[in-house]
């Protein structure tokens, strides 16, 4: 189990926005996550994350798939 806190980030938001169809909701705030032949539990609350994954794999493969690196408070300034 992985917990994190991560600014500008809205699952609810990025399943019902049509481009991800691997996204599974699995209760309140909630979804399963299915990429790179895994699948990751997910789950917020405001911006606390709780993921089912190690420090390692959250760093390694679903920081990067969420896209994580890029500045979207900055991008919502523009």
């Amino acid at each position: 189990m992985y917990k994190t806190r991560i600014d500008n980030l809205d699952l609810k938001q990025i399943a019902d926005s049509g481009q991800c169809f691997r996204w599974k909701n699995t209760g309140e705030n909630e979804y399963t996550v299915v990429a790179f032949d895994r699948a990751l539990r997910i789950k917020q609350d405001g911006n606390e994350f709780e993921l089912d994954c190690d420090e390692a794999d959250w760093n390694n493969i679903w920081k990067s798939y969420l896209d994580m690196d890029t500045d979207y408070a900055g991008i919502a300034k523009l």
